[in-house]
C-alpha cells in the first residue's frame, strides 16, 4: 500500500506538471480521495492487487476510473445488486460463452464503479441507475452512457487479464 500511495503521488506530479513533494492528498468524509495540491484538477483513483490507476481532469471536470482484474466467479449473484431487472435480464439472455460473459461481467462492473465514482458518492449513488447495455459490454472501446441525468464519455480497455473504464461527466 505504501507503494502505491508513492506512485499515486509520483503520476499525478507528471501529469500535473510538479513534484511528487507538493502533492497533497486527503479522504474526504465518505472516504473518497480529494487532491487538494496542486489546485485546479479533479482526481480518481482506482486499485487492485499490484495495479494502480489515477485519473486527472480539469476542476469542473466529473471523472472515475476503476480497474478490476478479470477472475473466476459466480457474477449471477451481483447482477440482482448492481443491475435493473431490464439490465439484468438483457445481461443473462445475451448470447456468448461463459469466458465472455465473464468479461463482459468486469467490464459493465468497472463501468457503473467509474460512473459511481465520477459522482463522489460511490456506490451510495446507486448501481442500478448506471444503464450498461449489452452492446457496450462485448469488446473495449470508447461511447456514452446515460446516467444521473447527465451523459458521460467512457472510455475501456483491455489490458491481459485486467479491464480499466474511465469515465468523464460532459458539461
Amino acid at each position: 500500500m505504501a507503494g502505491s500511495f508513492a506512485l499515486r503521488r509520483r503520476l499525478i506530479a507528471e501529469m500535473a506538471g510538479g513534484s511528487a513533494e507538493e502533492v497533497e492528498m486527503i479522504s474526504a468524509a465518505d472516504g473518497a480521495p480529494l487532491l487538494l495540491r496542486p489546485t485546479g484538477w479533479a482526481m480518481s483513483l482506482a486499485n487492485k492487487d499490484a495495479y494502480t490507476v489515477v485519473a486527472l481532469a480539469e476542476t469542473s471536470a466529473e471523472i472515475g476510473v476503476d480497474i478490476e482484474i478479470v477472475r473466476e466467479m459466480d457474477w449471477r449473484p451481483a447482477l440482482s445488486m448492481i443491475c435493473s431487472n431490464a439490465e439484468r435480464a438483457e445481461f443473462e439472455g445475451a448470447p456468448g460463452d461463459p469466458a465472455s460473459k465473464l468479461k463482459a461481467f468486469f467490464r459493465m462492473w468497472t463501468l457503473k464503479e467509474a460512473v459511481l465514482k465520477s459522482t463522489g458518492r460511490g456506490f451510495r449513488a446507486g448501481p442500478k441507475a448506471v444503464e450498461t447495455p449489452w452492446e457496450l459490454l462485448l469488446s473495449p472501446g470508447a461511447g456514452t452512457l446515460q446516467a444521473f441525468g447527465g451523459t458521460l464519455d467512457f472510455w475501456t480497455a483491455d489490458a491481459g487479464d485486467t479491464i480499466v473504464s474511465l469515465v468523464q461527466k460532459r458539461v
